[in-house]
């Protein structure tokens, strides 16, 4: 068949046109590449383990995509280069990579693209023309021969399910070099081919999965810490952070400081109470805790002298005047009672009083 070419179109000079035959042009497939949905998931569905579930094909297309193939009889052999669709020349990468060079013929162009052909021909012909001249200056022509190349694109997208729950995973290459691609967990970012469910249905990277000491669950490894009393392996939603240690501890493990009543890990307590009670520092005139603790309550210089102690949650202050104690346990960003308590000098004991009556016993 023979269609009209404007060589404008192809750089050369406007309202001209030439007649081009794509008759005599072969068609050409890649030996390797895969020709059909069931060949794509014969290689794709091996590469997955999907605990108790399944994975199938979501949708799968494979479009043929046109290059054309140039073979250049000289004297010295046949040189061949490749074109894309658009007309540019593929480097050798790309040529191994596709397989164009392991080919078989077609019977019959599997796209109605004869359009397409044609305006390749009579660009590749003059890529021809410009790269190789006439022979050694005869005004021959090198002989020249096109085929049309078919490679086939697959896109789709393979579905697993676990459950009542299920995840896509797209893919799209060529068909000669489509691999497996990995499945990215959702919530790890991790990278996998197996592929498991969380006791709450979470479908992840089945490698990023551990069980809970505490309640036996299912979780990601990431919402699993260490309890520093117990040694368990458990979820994070079981634990509390030890304000004194800064350690994940069981809730269950967890004690209450006599001193200051905050629930702390047992490592901290010696004698009933944590670390940080027993630890008081004096607070200078400027320690700026101290004024913290001043502008808010100007009462609080009635007392003779204080000590300081801080957890990551309170503030513990301690002040002593002539017969009593007062120990207070404030927010350590609000600066509201935690917990108050008064004492005297002469006696160990201690008397906690309500949150309310802080200006007062002032």
């Amino acid at each position: 068949m023979w269609y009209n070419c404007l060589l404008s179109e192809l750089g050369g000079p406007p309202g001209v046109c030439i007649l081009v035959s794509t008759e005599k042009i072969t068609n050409l497939a890649p030996n390797d590449q895969l020709t059909s949905v069931h060949q794509v998931a014969d290689r794709m569905f091996p590469a997955y383990t999907i605990d108790e579930g399944h994975a199938y094909m979501a949708g799968c297309t494979l479009d043929n995509r046109l290059f054309m193939r140039v073979a250049v009889n000289l004297a010295d052999g046949t040189k061949y280069f490749f074109l894309d669709s658009s007309a540019r020349r593929l480097d050798n990468a790309v040529v191994t990579k596709l397989g164009l060079e392991n080919n078989f013929k077609l019977e019959r162009s599997p796209e109605r693209a004869e359009t397409d052909i044609a305006r390749l021909a009579e660009i590749a012909q003059r890529m021809v023309k410009d790269e190789f001249g006439d022979l050694a200056g005869s005004g021959a022509k090198p002989q020249v021969e096109l085929a049309a190349m078919w490679c086939k694109y697959a896109q789709g997208k393979l579905r697993f399910s676990i459950g009542e729950r299920s995840v896509d995973l797209p893919f799209a290459d060529w068909a000669a070099t489509l691999v497996p691609p990995p499945f990215i967990c959702p919530y790890t970012g991790a990278k996998t081919f197996h592929l498991s469910a969380t006791s709450d249905g979470r479908i992840v990277a089945a490698e990023q999965i551990a069980t809970c000491d505490q309640s036996g669950l299912r979780l990601l490894r990431e919402d699993l810490v260490i309890c520093t009393v117990s040694g368990k392996l458990v979820s994070r939603d079981l634990t509390e952070v030890c304000p004194v240690t800064d350690e994940y501890v069981l809730s269950e493990e967890m004690v209450e400081c006599e001193s200051c009543r905050q629930r702390v890990s047992p490592k901290s307590v010696e004698s009933n109470r944590c670390s940080a009670c027993r630890q008081p520092q004096r607070a200078a005139k400027d320690d700026p805790r101290l004024t913290r603790l001043l502008d808010a309550h100007p009462q609080a210089r009635n007392w003779r002298k204080w000590t300081v102690a801080e957890t990551a949650n309170v503030l513990i202050f301690n002040g002593s005047g002539l017969l009593k104690r007062i120990r207070l346990v404030l927010d350590k960003d609000t600066l509201k009672p935690k917990h108050l308590a008064v004492g005297s000098r002469f006696s160990p004991a201690w008397t906690a009083i309500e949150s309310e009556r802080l200006d007062e016993v002032l």
